[in-house]
Parts: C-alpha cells; structure tokens; sequence
C-alpha cells in the first residue's frame, strides 16, 4: 500500500518562473480587447445601456395594456350614460320597479309583466 511516489515536478509548466511570466503576458495581450469591453460594460453607463432595451420592452407592453384598458372603458362609459337597465331592454315599468328603493308586491310585478304583452 506505501508505494513510492513518483515525482512528477519535472512536468510542471510554470516551475520555471520566466516562463510562467511569458505566457502570463501572452494571455494577456490575447485578451486585451476582451478585457477593454468588460471593462466599458462595467461602467455606469454601459450597465444602463444594457437594460435599455429590456426596459423599452417593458414599457411598450404596458403602453399597449393601458390602450386596451383605456378602449374598454371608453366603451363602459357609453354604457353608463345610455344607462344600464335601458342596455338590458327592460320595459318600462319593471325599470320603474327596480329603481325605486321599496319592495314591490306581487300585483306590480304582476302588472309589470303584464305590461309588455
């Protein structure tokens, strides 16, 4: 179980320091536009510019949620001001009945349905 160890030292690439440093310094040049735009991106305004299409999406989304909010109740006011009980076709007499705040007895609904016919 205690076998030798094999001594592998020689193998390692940067055991030798001015090569360590060369492909340091190789690297590096290779990266240098990489590292130039991470650079910029990390910048107030290049994280502002980032979200600026997100955010316009987001606000074009909800322009187009109000329209149709906005189109519907346009159309909910017409309803109200026509008024609802003359929308549902109600004759007269039974919108009579229901506007007026009393219960109505059996012969006024009778007589309100009697109406029509």
């Amino acid at each position: 179980m205690d076998e030798p160890r094999i001594d592998l030292e020689s193998l390692d690439p940067f055991a030798d320091a001015r090569y360590r440093e060369a492909v340091l310094a190789s690297v590096m040049y290779r990266a240098r536009d990489e590292l130039a735009r991470r650079r910029e991106r990390a910048r107030l305004w290049g994280v502002l510019a980032q979200w600026a299409r997100p955010a316009l999406a987001a606000a074009a989304v909800a322009a187009l949620i109000s329209l149709v909010t906005l189109e519907r109740t346009a159309s909910m006011d017409e309803i109200a001001q026509t008024g609802v009980l003359e929308e549902l076709g109600l004759p007269d007499r039974v919108a009579q009945l229901l506007i007026v705040d009393a219960t109505p007895d059996e012969s006024d609904i009778v007589l309100a349905s009697w109406e029509d016919q």
